[in-house]
């Protein structure tokens, strides 16, 4: 006779799959449970956050080679004069990348 094998129990401690004999020992598992919670699947759009609490879209600079990065400020403009600074201090810095960080917001949709 094959030997009963259980993959985890719930929450109520009922066998959440059991493959196999049943163990003679244990009562059947009843044949409908009440569910314990609702659940339910809802859409979601994700959108840049211009809520007035939301986190400024901040700019900075970073030098390629090395990582190094230079402050983070809301003027566009920040980035580029840590980077041209970088430059006059290293001539030979010659790579960077732009970091922008935009905050973004997941907005709540349609029950599905």
């Amino acid at each position: 006779m094959q030997e009963s094998h259980e993959v985890g129990r719930d929450r109520a401690g009922e066998p959440l799959y059991t493959c196999g004999a049943p163990n003679r020992d244990q009562e059947p598992a009843p044949a409908v449970r009440e569910p314990s919670q609702r659940m339910w699947f809802q859409k979601h759009t994700i959108e840049p956050d211009h809520e007035p609490d939301a986190e400024p879209i901040t700019f900075a600079a970073q030098y390629a080679v090395c990582e190094e990065v230079g402050p983070a400020g809301e003027d566009d403009e920040t980035g580029t004069d840590w980077m041209l600074g970088h430059l006059r201090a290293h001539p030979e810095h010659l790579t960077y990348r732009e970091i922008v960080t935009r905050p973004y917001r997941a907005a709540p949709g349609d029950r599905l």
